[in-house]
């Protein structure tokens, strides 16, 4: 159960970028620079986890497409905004998180889509209850949309905490 609220965590961290979710998605330039957009995906991190470690889950989902999917181990996926922020909701109503920080390793961008990769380090308990440190991986595809943001599609993660047998 803890791995599982873990890795809910890092969905929060991706979900920061403002603009309203759903807008249809917009061909990004031809030559759309790969500097600019890690930029973009950074700041938009940045603000998500600023949220995480102050208890709330609302600046994160502004980054998420209406049509994203956010999959985590052992969950069935949550498809839409709706169950996404249904999900981070429970989360921040059941655990607490603390000291949030997030790693952009890498970002490959082609065409209107841009794949993420990097990494989170987090502590995370029941509420009130001992908080244990954690580190997540994760990759994440943001697209493209017509008002000139970058939304997240589709969202991976796990926690490097072995499951306990």
């Amino acid at each position: 159960m803890h791995q599982q609220l873990c890795v809910l965590g890092l969905a929060v961290l991706m979900g920061a970028c403002g603009g309203g979710a759903g807008a249809p998605a917009a061909a990004a330039p031809a030559a759309a620079d790969p500097a600019v957009v890690r930029t973009a995906i950074e700041e938009a991190n940045r603000k998500a986890v600023a949220g995480m470690n102050a208890g709330s889950f609302e600046a994160g989902m502004a980054n998420y497409a209406e049509n994203a999917i956010v999959m985590m181990p052992g969950m069935a996926a949550m498809r839409g905004t709706a169950a996404i922020s249904a999900g981070m909701q429970g989360m921040f109503t059941a655990m607490d998180v603390k000291d949030a920080t997030a790693t952009t390793e890498d970002v490959t961008v082609s065409g209107d889509l841009a794949v993420e990769t990097g990494t989170m380090t987090m502590r995370m308990g029941p509420k009130g209850g001992t908080l244990v440190a954690d580190t997540l991986k994760y990759v994440t595809v943001w697209q493209h949309q017509a008002d000139g943001t970058w939304k997240i599609v589709r969202d991976i993660n796990n926690t490097n905490v072995a499951p306990k047998m």
